[in-house]
């Protein structure tokens, strides 16, 4: 897992709920580092755009436990 998208990742997380925002480093990354896990097996991981954009639609779209 490449950790730039794991901090992509945590950023859209953290923009999407300010109570994960209050979270401890460490969590978040843990958090960031999971959810990151489940969107690389989705449905919403596709070539035809970039990951950025495809990690934004996933947490927009998915109900992800913070």
């Amino acid at each position: 897992m490449n950790p730039y998208y794991i901090y992509v990742t945590l950023h859209l997380l953290e923009c999407s709920s300010e109570s994960f925002a209050q979270e401890a480093c460490d969590i978040k990354w843990d958090i960031a580092s999971e959810t990151h896990g489940k969107f690389v097996d989705s449905k919403y991981n596709v070539e035809t755009k970039s990951e950025y954009d495809c990690i934004e639609e996933f947490i927009s779209s998915e109900s992800i436990d913070l």
